[in-house]
């Protein structure tokens, strides 16, 4: 064998190595992704037991989501993104924790949990990015009920219902556009007029009401995609 075909055969062979390996190599971030799904329910069921004040089942719940959270922070195989992200998973786990032990501001401890929520959102790779839009829309529906849940007139909180009334409507016209594209457009009808109504009511007690609706059909959003 000649020097450059030698060259040639023995780059095919490193070559053929390397794509072997990086193809036998378990994905470091699976258990990652798994441990922040489980949490995903104990979470939304945390905000269920907040509003109906079901305090056994919070205290239940909030054990779960500790577990969750041991486990998360032990395990060996995160990256600096990764690391990041458990780092806001912790800040707002730590509220919660606060909230918890004085169990004396239902509205602060919500607003934690749901916080948590939405960091959890961000943290999750999603398979397809349609499916992290429907779980920020429910996201957003139970911001705009808490928010609404405990009005004020204070500048911050009127910028805050602001910026996640135009959120809404922007992750809500993406799920419209595909929703429309795969046959969905009954629901389409179903859903719209609720968010166009939560976009320009401005009452707290009829938003209440609106979020609530609007986090029913979010299930319905989700059961057409499988979701469930």
């Amino acid at each position: 064998m000649n020097a450059s075909k030698k060259i040639v055969f023995i780059s095919i062979l490193v070559t053929g190595v390397a794509i072997i390996s990086a193809y036998s190599r378990p994905m470091p971030n699976m258990q990652f992704m798994h441990t922040l799904t489980a949490m995903e329910s104990p979470v939304e069921d945390m905000l269920d037991a907040v509003d109906s004040k079901n305090v056994p089942k919070l205290h239940s719940l909030y054990h779960t989501l500790s577990i969750s959270m041991e486990e998360l922070n032990n395990l060996p195989t995160k990256n600096n993104i990764q690391d990041r992200k458990v780092a806001m998973l912790n800040s707002w786990f730590d509220v919660i924790s606060l909230k918890m032990d004085e169990m004396n501001d239902y509205p602060a401890l919500s607003n934690a949990i749901n916080q948590f929520s939405g960091q959890l959102i961000i943290a999750t790779q999603f398979d397809y990015a349609y499916q992290k839009d429907i779980a920020w829309m429910a996201y957003l529906g139970r911001e705009l009920l808490w928010l609404n849940k405990s009005p004020s007139k204070s500048a911050h909180h009127e910028a805050l219902l602001r910026v996640r009334k135009t959120e809404l409507n922007e992750t809500w016209e993406r799920i419209k556009y595909l929703l429309n594209e795969q046959g969905g457009r009954t629901l389409v009808k179903k859903v719209d007029p609720t968010i166009q109504s939560m976009l320009e009511e401005s009452f707290p007690g009829k938003l209440v009401t609106l979020s609530r609706k609007e986090l029913g059909l979010v299930d319905n959003i989700e059961s057409f995609f499988h979701m469930n």
